[in-house]
């Protein structure tokens, strides 16, 4: 016969403390990282399809700063001023001076006659007879690149605000070639955003579906134990794979960069643009962890919200 449950042996028992929250979460954690550590091979093949889904708007984002430092790069607005020859120098580190402090205006760079010169040289073929000119037949000039938000308009602007200063002859600006980059630049960006868009769902969709067989594999597993899984710990799994999809996005990136820099960067250095493909730092390799983990941990949350009524304790088999 069994003892009173309030006795034993005429001492009497205390009643059982309260499992608290921090213990609870630690064994749904624990419970998570058994479960994978029992199964490997589809650990990792859930956590590659993750990480595969983590890296591409990762890679998207790169090829987005690609294309902006490729934009940059791009002379098309920048405004050729050509100096009076008779401009002394104070004056020319005046005007220098206040052309940086404009906030419309990224680089300044000042050509000198001599090296005009010898950049004409190299370009004609009449280098031979170039060399015998002398450097003060051609003038000082001063090449300004304007931000990339710059319009058309305000570009013209600047352009007759730089004309009226004392001291320049004359400021050129190629407008109509401008006008063509930027409406090239703005179907470019609306480009990029609708792709992108597309490409979030696509993700989304693919983390929610891998996700969903395999938390549906975990359920299998334990149904077959006369159990079911409560939903934290469905969770705090879909989280581990997260947080591993997150390392392996990481680590796909590392190895594409180092595949694809040289051959991506010899490709821009012949058609005269400067890009590189640069490896992920620290701080975006722990965001990407912390995305892979959150995004995980709400899908699981929305796929188990619909479901059956889980719980921690063994049901008993109906026959």
């Amino acid at each position: 016969m069994d003892e009173p449950t309030g006795y034993l042996r005429g001492v009497r028992r205390k009643a059982p403390h309260a499992e608290g929250p921090i213990r609870r979460h630690f064994k749904w954690c624990l419970t998570a990282l058994r479960y994978c550590a029992l199964t490997p091979l589809s650990t990792l093949l859930t956590m590659a399809a993750v990480g595969m889904a983590i890296v591409l708007p990762t890679e998207l984002a790169l090829l987005q700063q690609a294309a902006t430092a490729i934009e940059r790069s791009v002379d098309a607005s920048d405004l050729s001023i050509y100096l009076s020859p008779t401009l002394s120098d104070t004056d020319l580190n005046t005007h220098l001076t206040a052309l940086r402090a404009r906030s419309e205006v990224a680089v300044v760079r000042v050509i000198s006659p001599a090296e005009s010169l010898a950049e004409l040289a190299a370009a004609s073929e009449l280098k031979t007879a170039l060399t015998h000119l002398p450097s003060q037949s051609l003038p000082t000039t001063v090449i300004v690149r304007p931000t990339l938000t710059l319009s058309v308009q305000r570009l013209r602007t600047l352009a007759d605000e730089l004309g009226a200063l004392p001291g320049v002859d004359q400021v050129r600006v190629d407008l109509e070639w401008f006008t063509h980059v930027q409406q090239v630049s703005a179907a470019g960006r609306q480009f990029f955003y609708r792709v992108a868009a597309s490409l979030i769902v696509t993700v989304l969709l693919l983390i929610g579906v891998t996700l969903h067989w395999a938390l549906a594999a975990y359920r299998g597993g334990q149904r077959a134990d006369a159990a079911l899984p409560s939903r934290a710990t469905l969770v705090y799994l879909a989280a581990t794979y997260g947080f591993g999809g997150g390392a392996l996005a990481w680590a796909f990136h590392t190895l594409g960069a180092r595949l694809f820099a040289k051959p991506v960067g010899d490709v821009l250095t012949a058609v005269g643009l400067r890009a590189q493909v640069n490896p992920m730092d620290w701080p975006a390799a722990v965001l990407l962890l912390a995305i892979g983990t959150l995004v995980c941990a709400t899908a699981a949350l929305l796929l188990t919200a619909f479901g059956p009524s889980s719980q921690d304790k063994r049901r008993p088999i109906r026959k």
